[in-house]
C-alpha cells in the first residue's frame, strides 16, 4: 500500500501558498538553536539546502508558539523570522527539521 506524503500550507486568506503533495520529501537533519530576544531574523547555514528545493519546519519552541516563527530556505541555509510586531519574550530555543523535496 502506497501512502501519499507531502505538505500543504495556506495564507491568511485561505489560499494555497505551498503544495508539496506531489513531491518526495527527504529528511536532511535537525538543528536546535537559540533565537535571542534582540533578533528579528537569523540566518542559519545548513549544507545542502537550496532555495528551490528545501523546506525548514520549526517543530518546537521553548518559550513561544512555534507559529510565531517562519523559515525560508536559501542556497546554503535558511532564514528564521520572528513574525509578531513586538518581541515581549525571552530567548527561545527552537528545534527545526530540514527536508529536501524533489
Amino acid at each position: 500500500m502506497v501512502m501519499p506524503q507531502g505538505i500543504q500550507c495556506w495564507d491568511e486568506k485561505g489560499r494555497i501558498a505551498v503544495d508539496l503533495t506531489d513531491y518526495n520529501l527527504r529528511y536532511m537533519g535537525g538543528i536546535s538553536l537559540v533565537f535571542r530576544r534582540s533578533e528579528s531574523s537569523k540566518n542559519v547555514a545548513f549544507g545542502g539546502a537550496t532555495q528551490s528545493g528545501t523546506i525548514a519546519i520549526i517543530t518546537t519552541s521553548s518559550m513561544n508558539n512555534p507559529n510565531d516563527f517562519s523559515c525560508r530556505a536559501y542556497d546554503g541555509g535558511f532564514t528564521i523570522h520572528y513574525l509578531p510586531a513586538t518581541n515581549g519574550w525571552a530567548d527561545t530555543t527552537l528545534n527545526i527539521e530540514v527536508y529536501n523535496f524533489e
